[in-house]
């Protein structure tokens, strides 16, 4: 989605080459120019961010708190629909590695 606040594929793979992550936002108007915020431009933005900088990349950020639009992952009690939809497109091991695993080492990464 060409929303300005939006990294480019330049600026996704210099996080990736620098052990960096992004933490997708769930807000419709980054997923969608029709400002929509289905699950499956959220996968679609999963795909793509992983596709341009690998799965190493990419965590979750949500930002449930940050905006009003509607949005079907609206909330921390919605994460599992997310997840599920995850499984048509990601393995196990990319899905932990999504919802956690990459989070995890770049925090343990930043404190050494």
């Amino acid at each position: 989605c060409p929303h300005p606040r939006n990294l480019d594929d330049e600026q996704l793979r210099a996080l990736a080459d620098k052990g960096g992550i992004v933490g997708l936002n769930f807000f419709p108007a980054f997923l969608s120019a029709e400002k929509s915020g289905s699950t499956e431009l959220i996968i679609r933005h999963m795909k793509h961010i992983c596709n341009t900088a690998g799965i190493d990349c990419l965590s979750l950020g949500s930002d449930f708190d940050g905006f009003d639009m509607a949005c079907e992952i609206d909330g921390c009690d919605k994460l599992p629909l997310l997840r599920r939809a995850m499984e048509t497109e990601f393995s196990t091991m990319e899905i932990e590695k999504i919802c956690s695993l990459n989070a995890l080492r770049f925090f343990r990464d930043c404190a050494n």
